[in-house]
């Protein structure tokens, strides 16, 4: 393009276009901003699915409405920390909520087998369908001999069942 214009013309273009490019980029700097300062005010709900949808709780265990939010973002979830070292993605109360999850010893949360819901159980009722689906020998099968398999390589003490 440069050769078909004249140098002067050339030169009011490009400089047009880069007060364009400018503008844009303040544009886009001035919006990015304003999401920022937003995300920190709490002025935006980032969790707008139905809980009750994604978190099945079968335990004994009574999950409250922070405890049902932070288990529905699923297991895969990560917190994210980066902004002033304050958490956005989360509440607060869904941070304490989490705490509270990861201490009780007496649950077991896990994925559904289908979808992307989330399941909350009693840990000895968790044990006991563990133990039921392995003692019934149509899933799994008891490793009783290392050649068996064919590797010698396999820990017997450490993997008892090896999925049929």
């Amino acid at each position: 393009m440069k050769n078909k214009i004249n140098p002067m013309e050339y030169e009011l273009l490009n400089k047009h276009f880069n007060k364009l490019k400018q503008n844009k980029k303040s544009e886009i700097r001035l919006t990015h901003k304003t999401k920022i300062e937003k995300l920190l005010k709490d002025d935006v709900k980032l969790d707008t699915s139905n809980p009750k949808k994604l978190v099945y709780n079968i335990s004994s265990r009574v999950l409250t409405d922070d405890e049902e939010s932070i288990l529905s973002k699923g297991l895969q979830f990560c917190i994210e920390t980066k902004i002033k070292n304050s958490i956005i993605n989360v509440s607060k109360n869904e941070l304490i909520a989490l705490k509270s999850l990861m201490k009780d010893q007496n649950i077991v949360i896990m994925k559904a087998d289908k979808g992307s819901a989330c399941v909350n159980m009693n840990k000895e009722y968790y044990k006991s369908k563990v133990f039921e689906l392995l003692s019934t020998g149509t899933s799994f099968k008891k490793i009783d001999d290392i050649h068996e398999r064919g590797k010698e390589d396999i820990n017997i003490s450490s993997i008892e069942y090896l999925f049929f």
